[in-house]
């Protein structure tokens, strides 16, 4: 997954470790810092959108909206009793 990483976010690493020559602006037809820059921004919303879901599904856990099945049943019964 690593390597994976590597190669998606940063194209030409691997191969210029392993001494292979490598040009993005011949292989994909534009400059090395436009798609960094592009990947990247990419990555960050994708990582900003995890963490949003991520917060917004704590939240529902913690107010018992969310969660296994179990823990909700356990919210939803009151003072001992199942609900009907």
């Amino acid at each position: 997954m690593v390597v994976t990483a590597i190669t998606l976010l940063w194209p030409g690493a691997i191969d210029s470790a392993f001494g292979q020559p490598y040009s993005i602006k011949s292989s994909l037809g534009m400059s090395r810092v436009f798609f960094e820059s592009m990947t990247l921004g990419v990555f960050g919303v994708m990582v900003l959108l995890g963490t949003v879901f991520w917060a917004v599904g704590n939240v529902n856990r913690q107010r018992g909206l969310a969660g296994e099945a179990e823990f909700i049943a356990k919210g939803a019964t009151s003072g001992g009793q199942p609900s009907r």
